[in-house]
């Protein structure tokens, strides 16, 4: 049966490179969908997108979608027809829902299911042409695609993320007639918009018009106006004319030039000299995220392999020629140029006073409506910190350089630097710090502030107080994330108040395995409450726990967080969910317990189901008993060795055994005890008709359980996914 191809092209005007990658999945994604739907079998689906685009080409695709036959139950038999055998209104009703008429009631029969009689049909769904189909089902995927802005243009046509301007729509050689937003398909696109000429200047669309003969022509003819529709090759010949030291580790730049193009070149040019001695962040982040230029600055400064590229920048531009890349050079170096030379201005400027003389500035720019301004956050988190290093038993001069930090944690915000470049932030409170002669580990603690992943346990403080503060104040205040809608990223921070509680330093020594996420939440919120005379709400207070317990589970399931310190590949979701479930949430005793649960599951299943199964039977019947047992109630050799083996491995063991990986290793601590229960379950009524010596057995159990507990709910474990 022959095949057809078909390409689908909607011409925008500019739509931001951000949105490229998630407008391309879904609608790649609707159409899978829906081809799977309606049956129409094909051999391959490619998108394709440029910054004033967004197309598809199918491949292989069968001329008529495959027949399919349904037995449909309908309702019960009963009221469905008389003692005469006529069919009735809900029989006939059955038929109308599926398009047949009274005339097809030969087709209905009555079986049997379990206890009752219900009406039965077969019903055929025949084959279509899948050209009738497509129509309707590209229509649909379009407007069904989730759009990150809405826009409405014209006589309200949209929504969409951009306005319209055409439409191809070709199968094989012929038009497939689709209409969107007021714009009927036709077989024409159009080309790029300054190396070709559409010949007419009213035309709303700049470029030539190209009339594409057959879909399979589609790439072909845009390539031969100068539109390359294929995102992967863009990318590829911009990166074959990057150095490699200029685009190493910019991979998300390079995401962001490849859609900003649709007939890439790179250009070189040269930064004057006198803005070299610049901090290497400031200079890249004006090159990069403002120009979108490559460098060869970073953070310890300008970087090069050679010295002739010391002061190279590499520009992507959109429509080189020979005869303007000059002019298109000079062009970009003039803006570059002015854009250094407001940073050098930045530079010297905040470098005219001490970086603390900006704290007392902070009281004019507003934090929070009802909770002050930026200088009494940073105030708030100087008694945080404080607090957290006394209950920390730091040294009295640590204790002073972590209040230090807090003190200028948003010193740099009212710097002309950061106003400017807002990405800067903690970046050049760091710089300006040292060059204020505060202490290098002050200095580090404020650019430590703003990392996922904190460098020193100063910073890492500095971090968990100023996030347990964000996230309380916005929780008090109720900014509650809801759905997508997340404008001060609590998301973001509850995850990062996590991974900044499991900081390791370089010796791999976990500093705040004592300190749980809900201590430090309420101590913020004690804090915030003092400061404005506000009482605690229980409800918003275990909502932000929610959030943050929520946030947990996910950093445990990230492979490069959670099973990389456990030293497994992944954490299963049940044992993330073990962990996680019960009490105060410590990260470093609950990243430990996931780890060495897995560990156990991978590498002896039949001794964690034992473990497993043991701890579920203990918490079933120690129920709600109180974990007492009286040694002197003992009677049988059994309750003497339980007993023995749970007073001979304290909480105190099982936490530490949960801070380091394998010490003790939880295969010990299950052959210690599990053994000794399983053989007391055996041996020893627990329901004794004493009801002295049944108590003393139930809190014996009780106490049992209160260890596992320190494991987490191990009912959440599901045993079959032990290998």
């Amino acid at each position: 049966m022959a095949k057809h191809n078909y390409v689908f092209e909607i011409g925008c005007e500019e739509i931001p490179a951000r949105f490229m990658p998630g407008l391309m999945a879904a609608l790649e994604g609707k159409l899978r969908d829906a081809l799977a739907k309606q049956r129409i079998a094909y051999a391959s689906i490619t998108p394709f997108a440029t910054y004033r685009r967004l197309a598809v080409e199918i491949s292989g695709l069968a001329a008529f979608s495959e027949s399919e036959t349904q037995d449909l139950r309908g309702p019960i038999a009963k009221i469905s027809r008389n003692e005469a055998g006529e069919w009735l209104p809900p029989a006939l009703g059955f038929l109308k829902r599926y398009g047949l008429g009274p005339d097809a009631v030969d087709q209905l029969r009555i079986e049997q299911v379990q206890n009752a009689e219900y009406v039965f049909l077969t019903h055929v769904i025949p084959a279509k042409e899948t050209a009738t189909i497509l129509p309707d089902l590209v229509t649909t995927a379009v407007k069904q695609i989730p759009l990150p802005v809405e826009m409405f243009w014209g006589e309200k046509q949209g929504p969409f993320v951009r306005p319209v301007h055409w439409v191809l729509s070709l199968l094989d050689d012929q038009v497939l007639p689709v209409s969107l937003f007021g714009v009927d398909a036709d077989r024409y696109a159009y080309g790029h918009r300054f190396l070709t000429h559409n010949g007419t200047d009213s035309d709303f669309a700049s470029g030539q018009k190209i009339e594409i003969a057959v879909a399979t022509d589609y790439a072909q003819s845009l390539a031969a106006a100068y539109v390359m529709v294929d995102v992967a090759k863009r990318k590829a010949r911009i990166s074959r004319d990057l150095p490699i030291s200029a685009r190493a580790g910019k991979e998300k730049l390079l995401d962001e030039v490849t859609y900003l193009t649709e007939w890439p070149s790179v250009i070189t040019g040269k930064i004057d000299k006198k803005y070299l001695h610049l901090p290497g962040e400031a200079i890249s982040t004006c090159i990069e995220s403002n120009q979108r230029y490559f460098s060869l600055c970073g953070k310890s400064g300008v970087l090069a392999e050679s010295e002739s590229d010391r002061d190279s920048v590499w520009i992507v531009a959109d429509s080189v020629t020979e005869a303007n890349r000059a002019i298109i050079l000079a062009g970009n170096m003039k803006v570059l140029n002015a854009r250094l030379e407001d940073v050098l201005f930045f530079w010297e400027e905040d470098r005219k006073s001490p970086l603390a003389a900006n704290v007392a500035l902070l009281k004019n720019v507003m934090y929070q409506k009802n909770l002050g301004s930026l200088y009494d956050k940073s105030q708030r988190v100087k008694v945080l910190v404080k607090q957290l290093a006394e209950s920390l038993g730091w040294t009295t001069d640590k204790r002073d350089m972590v209040m230090r930090a807090a003190e200028l944690s948003k010193a740099d915000q009212v710097t002309h630097m950061v106003m400017e470049m807002t990405e800067l932030q903690g970046t050049m409170g760091s710089i300006y710090a040292l060059e204020s002669g505060e202490s290098p580990e002050v200095a580090q603690a404020l650019f430590d502030l703003y990392q996922a992943n904190p460098e020193t346990e100063i910073g890492a403080l500095l971090g968990i107080a100023d996030r347990a503060d964000t996230l309380v104040a916005c929780f008090r205040n109720g900014l509650i994330p809801t759905g997508s809608k997340d404008p001060w990223g609590l998301r973001r921070e509850a995850l990062r108040l996590a991974n900044g509680l499991s900081f390791q330093s370089s010796d791999h020594k976990a500093p705040f395995v004592g300190v749980s996420i809900n201590a430090v939440l309420a101590m913020a919120d004690k804090v915030l409450a003092e400061a404005f005379g506000a009482a605690k709400s229980e409800t918003y207070f275990d909502q932000c726990m929610t959030l943050c317990r929520d946030r947990f589970s996910y950093f445990l399931s990230d492979p490069e967080t959670g099973a990389s310190f456990a030293g497994v590949d992944v954490l299963d979701h049940d044992v993330i969910s073990t962990v996680v479930a019960v009490g105060d949430l410590f990260p470093v005793k609950q990243w430990g317990w996931a780890g060495l649960l897995q560990a156990l599951r991978c590498r002896d299943s039949g001794v964690f189901k034992a473990f497993v199964e043991t701890a579920i039977r203990v918490k079933r019947l120690a129920g709600s008993s109180d974990p007492m047992c009286d040694p002197r109630l003992l009677q049988e050799p059994e309750e003497f060795a339980l007993y023995d083996a749970l007073t001979g491995f304290s909480e105190r063991e099982l936490l530490t055994s949960a801070t380091v990986i394998g010490e003790p290793d939880l295969r010990l601590w299950c052959e210690k005890w599990v053994p000794a229960l399983q053989v007391f379950f055996d041996k020893v009524l627990v329901m004794s008709p004493d009801a002295q010596i049944r108590a003393n057995r139930l809190g014996l159990l009780a106490w049992a359980h209160r260890q596992f507990e320190v494991v987490g709910d191990l009912e959440k474990i599901v045993i079959s996914g032990a290998q």
